[in-house]
């Protein structure tokens, strides 16, 4: 499947991104690393919907992690599907898709400030909360 283009918002000036509980937005993964306003990102693979569970802040840098699996960097987002969803644009290696890593409904996607050491391994019921954004912002 061919990928197509996507031009990058909120790279830049902009390095800062707020999500509301409820929210839905895409995962794109890429192995581009050019943060220019207006840059084209035409190597992507499309991991999925993520519903976000949880409001916050994510900032450019914060790391990304499906389950216990590091995918990348956050890099910036993406308006082209605005009003609908924003793409969360994520730094990685090589493009990768859902398929790729074979994701499931239901998994866990964590937003960790760059800089804190994510937990990672299965979460056992009533053990450590996930990580979400918003509780780790206030203490850096």
């Amino acid at each position: 499947m061919r990928a197509r283009r996507i031009a990058v918002v909120g790279l830049g000036a902009i390095s800062r991104f707020y999500l509301r509980d409820g929210e839905v937005h895409e995962l794109v993964t890429t192995d581009r690393r050019e943060t220019a306003p207006g840059t084209r990102v035409d190597r992507v693979g499309f991991l999925g919907f993520a519903e976000i569970g949880c409001a916050g802040v994510l900032d450019r840098g914060d790391q990304v992690w499906i389950g216990d699996r590091l995918v990348g960097t956050l890099l910036g987002f993406d308006s082209c599907h605005f009003p609908n969803h924003y793409n969360i644009l994520i730094s990685a290696p090589e493009p990768v898709t859902g398929i790729d890593l074979a994701l499931r409904p239901e998994a866990e996607v964590r937003f960790v400030p760059a800089g804190v050491i994510a937990q990672s391994g299965p979460r056992e019921p009533g053990g450590a909360a996930p990580l979400h954004a918003h509780d780790l912002k206030e203490t850096r």
